[in-house]
């Protein structure tokens, strides 16, 4: 994992979608928005309508930050298939 970054996230670039692998040791409604962000910002840099994303973070987000991340999510991904 990368120093100061709390995950690691690496992308593979396809002819019609981009996968991104997002590792970590633990979640949070800060943590996911970092690099759903992060991914989001990916796709429009390269033009990706579709993202495939594997998550594998030990920790996964609590039910009350589920609902923090939602509306960002949707914001970020609205011209996306994911």
């Amino acid at each position: 994992m990368s120093t100061g970054k709390l995950y690691d996230i690496q992308f593979e670039y396809h002819h019609n979608y981009l996968h991104a692998r997002v590792t970590g040791e633990k979640d949070s409604a800060e943590i996911s928005i970092l690099f759903w962000k992060e991914i989001a910002a990916e796709c429009k840099k390269h033009g990706y309508k579709k993202v495939l994303v594997e998550e594998n973070i030990k920790n996964n987000v609590s039910e009350s930050d589920m609902y923090e991340i939602i509306p960002v999510f949707t914001e970020l991904f609205e011209s996306v298939i994911i």
